[in-house]
């Protein structure tokens, strides 16, 4: 999976990125002028998420899977909890947990494994409910996007 931005992403959806790519495991490319069928040719057969902004911060998130075709869009706020660390990147892949269109199409799309029951989750999780979706490491609250819209595309689940 490769992880990218808007053309010229503030600070902060930088930085968001970077502890994304550190929690998914993932690749954080630099979009800079490369339009998006660019980071396509460049890294063909791999599902693509998208960040983008709102007023200077993270505000979305749009998945495509490896063929280029829209699977979800999630508009969204993020939140950090008071004592934030960012997460060491690991070879382990986070595994998706909730009973509901989100969590299933994120997992499907990015290959994670899926989980209905939360306590379920190994160590790395991506907790989904229908307001928010959490992502937890052992247990630990990393970060937070709380869901205002989505929409699931394409046959997403």
């Amino acid at each position: 999976m490769i992880l990218s931005t808007s053309r010229k992403p503030s600070s902060r959806t930088r930085t968001l990125c970077k502890h994304l790519s550190r929690f998914l495991n993932c690749d954080y490319v630099n979009r800079g002028k490369s339009s998006f069928e660019d980071i396509f040719g460049i890294y063909p057969c791999v599902p693509v998420l998208l960040i983008g902004e709102s007023h200077g911060n993270p505000g979305s998130f749009d998945i495509f899977d490896q063929f280029g075709n829209y699977k979800l869009s999630v508009y969204m706020n993020v939140d950090y909890p008071q004592n934030f660390k960012s997460v060491n990147r690991k070879k382990e892949v986070p595994a998706v947990s909730g009973d509901n269109n989100i969590a299933k199409t994120i997992a499907k799309t990015l290959s994670f494994e899926y989980i209905e029951n939360s306590g379920q989750c190994n160590t790395r999780c991506i907790s989904v409910d229908k307001d928010s979706i959490d992502f937890m490491d052992s247990g630990e609250l990393i970060f937070s996007f709380r869901i205002k819209s989505y929409r699931v595309l394409n046959d997403g689940v």
